[in-house]
Parts: structure tokens; C-alpha cells; sequence
């Protein structure tokens, strides 16, 4: 989840397919579903796709 410009090439430049992605979602929300996902031990995949959903949360 990179956040600004340089970053994002920097990330390109870890990323493993299959262990290591680039997922492009809003930085906090993103971050926080990711991890409370990977915490309850899931794939990658759904850790990702939980990722992914934080685009739709509602702030309000």
C-alpha cells in the first residue's frame, strides 16, 4: 500500500507474486483490514481482497 510517487516504485521492486503484492487502496483503512485479516491467518488472497473492499467503507 504504497502512499505517494517514489514509494510506488519502490514497492514494485519487493513484490513476489503469491507472497508479496502492491495492493492499491486507501492507505489507513486498507492497512488496518489487511492486517486484521492476516491476523485471523488467511490467504493472501482473501487478505487482499479484504484490502481491496476498504475502497467502499463509509467514513460517515
Amino acid at each position: 500500500m504504497p502512499d505517494l510517487g517514489s514509494s510506488v516504485l519502490t514497492a514494485r521492486l519487493v513484490e513476489e507474486p503469491g507472497r508479496v503484492v502492491v495492493a492499491d487502496v486507501p492507505l489507513v483503512e486498507g492497512a488496518i483490514a489487511a492486517a486484521v485479516t492476516a491476523g485471523t491467518g488467511a490467504s493472501l488472497a482473501d487478505v487482499l481482497a479484504t484490502a481491496e473492499e476498504s475502497r467502499t467503507f463509509r467514513k460517515l
